[in-house]
């Protein structure tokens, strides 16, 4: 989205203009949901650290005590035993932290790929219609071409097209069209998966989200999802324009995959 602000966007967005589009939409939605996401990886990472050091001070200054009673005595060997235990868990709780981090990092990874295919959805439609209107003026020059061949002065044809070379023009103009549509299932579908692989990062850690952002997890999902299944929908939308059965059947079978959350 470059340093696009969010009210340009939607802006945009709101306007008789086709682009900025669904696609884009999805990228945004999902942008935010993988920002949500590195947000509570991050609390739920602190939170745990925060945990950690304060229990092992806890222990450190029971273990210290000194003129302890008997029940002190009592409580320190309990305590001992704890840091034991302790020392286990912190071992588990170490590899999490490893983990939220890794994913604090992959989550930002991925909301900027996405604000980058925000402008490149729109980019790769608007490319799509420039490639549609050279396509109708190539075939209206053609109905004009033979419309008028008859009247065409013979010291005019060597600055005029002949029907030929207009319908090579239209066969190129054709195969450039398909490419743009192409192009433009590739990005939504780009999209999907950015997507999809952060999702399935999410759901092993679903469980180990700090309790008060749990809520914010399950938006961020949520609004992941939509990217998924909005830029999926875009990709069957260009997919219906081409040509290419084998490339047709090859990316509706990923994409398929993909959108089975």
């Amino acid at each position: 989205m470059d340093e696009m602000k969010m009210k340009d966007f939607l802006n945009r967005l709101s306007s008789d203009s086709p682009t900025p589009g669904g696609g884009s939409a999805s990228a945004a939605s999902a942008a935010i949901g993988a920002a949500l996401l590195s947000m509570v990886y991050s609390i739920s990472r602190k939170k745990i650290l925060k945990n950690l050091e304060k229990e092992r001070k806890e222990i450190l200054n029971i273990i210290k005590r000194e003129g302890e009673s008997k029940v002190q005595r009592r409580e320190r060997r309990n305590k001992i035993q704890e840091s034991k235990n302790f020392c286990k868990d912190e071992k588990t709780q170490k590899v999490l932290i490893k983990k939220l981090k890794k994913s604090v990092d992959e989550a930002k990874k991925v909301m900027n790929e996405l604000l980058l295919l925000i402008d490149e959805d729109t980019k790769a439609y608007e490319n799509v219609l420039r490639k549609l209107r050279k396509l109708e003026n190539l075939k209206t020059a053609e109905s004009k071409v033979e419309t008028d061949k008859s009247k065409v002065k013979i010291n005019d044809t060597k600055d005029r097209k002949s029907s030929s070379e207009v319908e090579a023009d239209i066969i190129r103009a054709k195969e450039d069209l398909q490419e743009a549509y192409k192009y433009a299932a590739e990005v939504p579908f780009q999209i999907a998966k950015l997507c999809h692989g952060i999702l399935k990062i999410s759901k092993n850690l679903s469980e180990k989200v700090y309790s008060p952002v749990k809520s914010d997890f399950k938006i961020a999902a949520a609004l992941l999802e939509v990217g998924i299944k909005g830029a999926a929908l875009n990709v069957e939308v260009n997919l219906k324009e081409i040509v290419d059965n084998d490339y047709v059947m090859k990316k509706r079978k990923e994409s398929n995959k993909i959108t089975k959350i």
